[in-house]
């Protein structure tokens, strides 16, 4: 009967083991002496992987990775034969493998059931990953506030309730001079000079005991005490935490010592500031004064300036006149067939008249640019017949010496440009007279080229080289300016002012180009220019008749000259009828005007400064009348040349404009232009409604 209930109390207690392994959280894992597991629970299934069924029988080392697999047969071996325990009754942490191959990390502990002849090992497991997770998150964290630590920018000290440092920042070594061991154990107040480090320790006892708050929580500025014994300004901020139950502070600091250093050096220059302030006012007033004294100057400047204009163009007018006159006739002399020595009489007057009007020229010249008084003009010409003009004009006195001079035109260059071709032909003018005065053997070559063409610029470059008496390189620089020649006897040798190089270069300054001399003494010189101008396209008019050069012969036209100067009136009314024209003279702008109503005419030529009525006036009124004559081409003669001269005449209803004195062929070139513009208009193709009047000011 006993026997009976030992039994049913075994089986009793077996139920209630397996019923405690099926329940448990934990692993439990039951082997043999061998290692062969005989019982798995279902928390070991879901650690595992495996099922009940698989592991059964099977070897304990099969959840085990590498060494611990190895060395599992060992441990059960040795400890059957010496009973030395290395796991068994002592539990130690190892690693699992679960049946996807992962590894994890289990607390083990091993219990031994005796039975008899045989043993039983059970094995209790927990998992130890999730506080392995947080384990590592509590080292990852802990790295990061000491990387933080470690690597601030402020000083970071750690101190407890004592006062005692506990940490002590890389900043604050740099900052203080004292190294980590100097600090970490010793009172913090060591950093501290009086009257702090007497108080420190009575400000902690304070806070412990009331919480009255000083600097914890609050911050403020102190001073602190380097290793040297020197002060400095720092900005303390002071926390306080709790670890483990017990009070410690966190204190941050930062030193000022720049900011100080600024905020003083600021309040100086407030200081300096406020003086500055007086001193500018004071000035203030001063340049008040004197922009008041500036004013009257610039006015008095403006007064002289227009009287100085004024007076260019009273004397370019005085002496533009008479200069029309003489040399008009003296080419009609020239042009006479007169024998020996009346002919040479003739040339000597006219050569001798074309030398003053070009000293005249460089004078009034080089004023007007000094005085702003010179516009550019903006108009279409030909540049292979500017160089052919050029040519033209210089090819006798080149012949008087036995020189050649010659044109070349590159390739590349626009047939037509929008510049100014007077200025333009002013500026070779100038180089070619230079080329052949200072040339005696050889000659004068005259080129163009062009170095950029896009539809915006055609940049042309101009050269003139001659085979002439050249130029020391010290002496390159200076021919430029005003007044000055390479050597004071080359004006008594060669004669000239020394303008006219100074003139050209402020022209082709203004033109947007450069200007600029290659040259050797012995062997010649190439000048060279270069000037910014738009490419013209072919309108109306086509290139060939491009105004400033003659197109051929000339058709008869009636012609109305108002001129008051009579040697002007003889001259131009000779020329006229020599080319074939019909002519009436008048000698003021009323009777201009009255002869334009009875007659009818192809062009005015109209003098602009007549008595009675001027050549302004008289066109107004012309250009006012009903009938057909209020179109008729009208070309201003005038002997002034300053700036805002021709848009005032062109701008007042004149269609050309020629300035004195006046050559023959410029102004029948002047009429024939008028000439085709008529026809133009009057062509049966031609249904524009376009004013001749306008369309000749345009072009």
């Amino acid at each position: 009967m006993s026997g009976m209930s030992r039994d049913r109390r075994s089986d009793d207690e077996s139920d209630a083991l397996t019923g405690l392994m099926h329940t448990i959280v934990d692993g439990v894992i039951t082997i043999d002496s061998r290692g062969r597991i005989v019982d798995f629970n279902p928390a070991c299934e879901t650690l595992f992987g495996f099922s009940s069924a698989e592991v059964s029988g099977q070897n304990v080392k099969m959840l085990m990775p590498e060494p611990y697999q190895k060395e599992h047969d060992g441990y059960l071996h040795n400890y059957r034969t010496t009973g030395e325990r290395k796991i068994i009754g002592i539990g130690r942490e190892v690693v699992g493998q679960r049946k996807d191959g992962t590894t994890f990390p289990m607390e083990l502990s091993v219990g031994e059931i005796d039975q008899g002849e045989d043993r039983t090992y059970v094995g209790v497991i927990r998992d130890l990953t999730a506080r392995a997770r947080l384990e590592q998150g509590l080292r990852d964290s802990e790295a990061q506030h000491r990387a933080v630590i470690e690597t601030a920018v402020d000083g970071i000290i750690i101190i407890d309730k004592l006062g005692t440092v506990r940490m002590y920042n890389p900043a604050c070594e740099k900052m203080f001079g004292f190294s980590l061991d100097e600090v970490v154990g010793r009172n913090v107040k060591m950093l501290m000079p009086s009257p702090y480090f007497d108080e420190h320790d009575r400000y902690l006892q304070n806070y412990t005991e009331t919480r009255d708050r000083k600097i914890i929580g609050i911050g403020r500025e102190v001073i602190g005490r380097r290793k040297n014994g020197t002060t400095f300004p720092m900005e303390l901020s002071v926390g306080e935490t709790m670890i483990g139950g017990n009070p410690l502070f966190v204190g941050v600091l930062r030193d000022i010592t720049l900011n100080k250093t600024s905020e003083e050096a600021l309040r100086r220059s407030e200081g300096h500031l406020q003086e500055r302030v007086v001193e500018l006012e004071d000035a203030r007033t001063k340049m008040a004064a004197l922009a008041e004294q500036t004013s009257a100057a610039r006015q008095a400047a403006d007064s002289a300036s227009q009287a100085k204009s004024e007076f260019l163009a009273i004397v370019s007018h005085e002496i533009r006149t008479p200069m029309n006159a003489i040399l008009g006739f003296a080419k009609m002399l020239d042009d006479a067939n007169l024998t020996k020595p009346h002919a040479d009489y003739a040339s000597m007057i006219l050569r001798a008249g074309d030398a003053l009007m070009l000293i005249l020229n460089d004078i009034l010249d080089l004023a007007k640019i000094e005085a702003g008084r010179i516009d550019l003009e903006d108009v279409p010409f030909q540049i292979a017949n500017k160089l052919k003009h050029v040519e033209e004009l210089w090819l006798a006195a080149a012949q008087q010496k036995d020189l050649y001079i010659r044109t070349a035109t590159a390739e590349g260059v626009p047939a037509a440009v929008i510049g100014d071709p007077m200025r333009v032909r002013q500026v070779l003018f100038n180089l070619v007279s230079n080329a052949i005065k200072f040339t005696s053997h050889g000659g004068v070559t005259v080129s163009v080229s062009s170095i950029r063409r896009d539809e915006e610029v055609a940049e042309l470059l101009f050269e003139v080289s001659d085979t002439g008496i050249g130029i020391p390189e010290d002496k390159q620089a200076i021919i430029f300016e005003a007044f000055t020649q390479a050597d004071s006897s080359t004006n008594r040798r060669f004669g000239g002012t020394g303008l006219g190089l100074s003139i050209s270069k402020r022209l082709v300054d203004m033109m947007g180009g450069s200007m600029g001399v290659e040259s050797k003494p012995g062997e010649g010189s190439t000048f060279w220019f270069t000037v910014a101008c738009r490419e013209a396209k072919p309108t109306m008019i086509d290139l060939k008749n491009v105004p400033g050069e003659p197109t051929g012969p000339f058709s008869p036209m009636r012609i109305l000259l108002a001129e008051d100067h009579v040697l002007n009136q003889m001259m131009i009314r000779i020329m006229l009828e020599a080319a074939g024209h019909v002519v009436d003279v008048v000698d003021n702008g009323v009777h201009a005007l009255f002869a334009v109503r009875k007659n009818s005419y192809d062009v005015v030529l109209m003098d602009v400064s007549m008595p009675e009525m001027d050549g302004v006036e008289a066109t107004r009124r012309i250009r006012g009348l009903d009938g057909p004559e209020s179109r008729i081409p009208i070309i201003a003669l005038t002997a002034n040349a300053m700036k805002g001269d021709r848009e005032k005449f062109l701008a007042g209803g004149m269609t050309d404009y020629l300035s004195k004195p006046i050559h023959i062929k410029d102004m029948i070139t002047a009429i024939e232009r008028q000439r085709l513009v008529l026809l133009a208009m009057k062509s049966p193709d031609n249904d524009t409604g376009v004013d001749p009047a306008h369309e000749a000011r345009r072009h």
